[in-house]
């Protein structure tokens, strides 16, 4: 599914409205360059969420990783900072003692129980290992007024999401 040309108040009106229809355990993957809308798109997401605060909803470049409480909890993670240099090589010791492959298993002693929270990971392309189970949106920025959003899922649970959200008031245009 696909939307090109949308405005900041269009693209935030399509992440309240996934928001509105994410449940426990929903793992979304974000990708796109600096700059794309992936944190704007996460915290009209947590709107749509009905977050406790979701204007507290920023980028997690330089904490990696913020928890945002409300009816479902919102685990956001950032991945950027973790990456390698220009992308070559291994991800260091830094990503591994993230423990993400376990966090989104839902089996990390004194974390939160990922079971109940919904997982936003931006930067998600950098993780080369990472599970085949989750809703991508990959989103991009042709000029200063507009972004592009494309999204696809994996797994079944995540594929009914994206047709319930693609099905919703808000339309999508299917991808030529």
């Amino acid at each position: 599914m696909e939307q090109r040309g949308l405005t900041q108040p269009r693209l935030e009106a399509l992440a309240e409205s996934l928001g509105s229809q994410v449940s426990p355990g929903t793992v979304v993957f974000l990708e796109g360059p600096m700059g794309a809308g992936k944190t704007t798109f996460t915290r009209a997401l947590g709107r749509g969420m009905k977050l406790h605060r979701p204007q507290r909803v920023c980028s997690p470049t330089f904490n990696i990783c913020l928890t945002h409480e409300g009816p479902v909890p919102l685990m956001h993670i950032d991945l950027f900072r973790l990456a390698p240099d220009e992308g070559a090589g291994p991800m260091p010791a830094s990503f591994e003692a993230l423990g993400l492959e376990a966090l989104l298993d839902g089996i990390v002693e004194d974390e939160p129980d990922t079971a109940a929270s919904v997982v936003v990971i931006e930067w998600s392309n950098l993780w080369q290992h990472a599970p085949a189970e989750a809703l991508t949106i990959r989103l991009s920025r042709p000029d200063a007024h507009s972004r592009d959003l494309e999204a696809s899922a994996a797994g079944p649970r995540h594929g009914a999401l994206l047709r319930r959200w693609a099905g919703s008031a808000v339309a999508f245009r299917p991808k030529p």
